[in-house]
């Protein structure tokens, strides 16, 4: 019989192969790497909803304050005119919308809009967006203040 090339070293058998021990250190090593992937898809997830809640939020304010301006413009256009320059449709303003942006009642509202316009510095007027909606889980009250300075 002839001598075995490759002598055998502790902890293996002469055939070659691993241990049990060595199988389950790197099955533990490979489940724990499985389970931080697991979380981080998991926070990924999370942080993708609230930063596509925040840019819903943002334009929606945005198209308010634009509307508070065409609503500024036309009021300055009629007090040119010899109107009386009348501020139609009221200050503050409100608004629902659904959590795709569009108009809905407030049952059914994800966000809220509240417009308001007050006396700014000089000659100018504040308007200031507020958006409000729940955002996490358990849902939390989440809000936006957008605010544009205009002349009258």
């Amino acid at each position: 019989m002839e001598p075995d090339p490759l002598p055998a070293r502790a902890g293996r058998s002469p055939r070659g192969g691993f241990a049990l021990a060595e199988v389950l250190v790197a099955g533990f090593i490979l489940a724990v790497g499985l389970l931080g992937l697991a979380a981080l898809q998991v926070a990924t997830v999370r942080h993708r909803a609230g930063s596509w809640s925040r840019q819903t939020a943002v334009a929606l304010g945005l198209g308010a304050l634009e509307t508070g301006l065409a609503q500024l413009r036309l009021e300055r256009l009629d007090r040119d005119a010899g109107g009386p320059g009348r501020q139609a449709g009221g200050w503050p303003r409100e608004a629902a919308y659904d959590r795709e942006g569009r108009p809905a009642g407030s049952a059914s509202a994800g966000f809220t809009v509240t417009l308001t316009r007050t006396p700014g510095p000089g000659a100018t007027v504040a308007l200031r967006a507020v958006v409000t909606w729940m955002e996490g889980t358990p849902p939390a009250p989440r809000s936006l203040a957008l605010v544009r300075l205009a002349a009258p």
